[in-house]
């Protein structure tokens, strides 16, 4: 699916590192936006189709209600396929969904994975195609708890794989 998103300048670069960073490329189409980042009275404005959902001071908050709008909108598209709050891990070609709760430690389990050469697809959300079990990862920053500062000193960045199409 295409999903365009126009926004202000000062906030392109916080989109682009955010929002299924690895997913997001600079398209020659120029689409119909689907979502529009404004500003106006030092608050953040995001319309989603030319309705105004969400509107706050913090850039972070916005930045989230527009993930999940997304992510939202990506599942009505592809309602035939299973969706997994899930990490997704690869290793010896062969790959692993670790579904769970928040707070269940995929990112913990993903973190330690990573210390053990095991190359990282997602730690939030997944698609998969119950036909063909084919699996889409929509990798997004993690978000790392203190308790797992300690690993990150270890772990070689160079098994954070991106996913191709």
């Amino acid at each position: 699916a295409n999903i365009s998103i126009e926004s202000i300048p000062s906030v392109s670069s916080d989109i682009t590192s955010t929002v299924f960073s690895s997913l997001i490329t600079p398209g020659d189409k120029i689409y119909t936006p689907h979502y529009r980042l404004l500003s106006e009275d030092n608050r953040y404005i995001l319309f989603r189709n030319k309705r105004l959902t969400h509107r706050n001071k913090k850039i972070e908050n916005i930045l989230y209600s527009l993930e999940w709008q997304i992510v939202n909108d990506l599942i009505k598209k592809n309602n035939n396929l299973l969706q997994f709050h899930a990490a997704v891990m690869s290793h010896n070609n062969k790959g692993y969904i670790f579904v769970g709760n928040s707070g269940s430690g995929k990112t913990s389990i993903s973190i330690y994975l990573l210390k053990h050469k095991w190359n990282f697809l997602s730690d939030e959300f997944a698609l998969l195609n119950p036909l063909t079990l084919k699996l889409t990862p929509f990798p997004r920053n993690l978000i790392i708890k203190p308790h797992l500062y300690n690993y990150l000193d270890t772990v070689s960045y160079t098994h954070l794989t991106l996913p191709t199409n």
